[in-house]
């Protein structure tokens, strides 16, 4: 498996502290403009009031540092692993997204690791299915 860009490593490396400088994380973020653009999407289809969120500051705001944190992981691997097509990968894509909201919620309720945290394994393992070949060459 490759290694993230260095770049998602120092922002993961900030989501993950407390104290951490907010402008700074903002302006790593914006230097990445498809992180910054999930980042955005995801922050407005989980606002309430269904307003745009236009800044990563904001996007941040709503969806909290370990959301973001696990959010932009996802991101990482799912570009990664989907830069061929193959025929299966649309519901591939919908099984993995489906598994690790089971996984994150069953988190939620045990309260033995955060939601987070269960998402972020989740992926991992689930990550694993993109790279078979098996299922990279089977129809639907």
């Amino acid at each position: 498996m490759q290694v993230p860009p260095a770049s998602l490593l120092v922002i993961q490396d900030q989501l993950s502290h407390i104290k951490t400088n907010v402008a700074m994380m903002v302006k790593a973020i914006e230097n990445e403009p498809s992180y910054a653009h999930q980042l955005q999407i995801s922050a407005s289809a989980k606002n309430l009031n269904k307003q745009l969120v236009q800044s990563i500051q904001h996007a941040l705001a709503m969806l909290g540092f370990e959301r973001a944190n696990s959010f932009l992981l996802q991101q990482f691997l799912l570009l990664r692993r989907n830069q061929r097509y193959f025929p299966l990968q649309k519901a591939l894509l919908t099984f993995s997204q489906f598994f690790v909201f089971i996984i994150s919620k069953l988190a939620a309720r045990t309260k033995l690791i955060s939601p987070g945290l269960a998402s972020k394994i989740a992926y991992f393992l689930v990550f694993r299915l993109f790279t078979l070949t098996s299922i990279r060459s089977m129809n639907q």
